[in-house]
């Protein structure tokens, strides 16, 4: 599981870092009976719904 993350991380990065972000951490998990990509993401002065 941890190389799909970490694939995952290196394709979204760059995207993430051309909207002035940064990547916090990658999350995939069980919720009921699907999986869940979680990305998190920060940026100085805070994220909007935009970013």
């Amino acid at each position: 599981m941890s190389n799909k993350l970490e694939e995952i991380e290196k394709e979204i990065t760059p995207i993430i870092e051309s909207c002035g972000c940064k990547l916090i951490e990658v999350e995939y998990a069980k919720e009921g009976d699907d999986m869940t990509l979680t990305i998190f993401i920060d940026k100085d002065g805070g994220v909007t719904i935009d970013d």
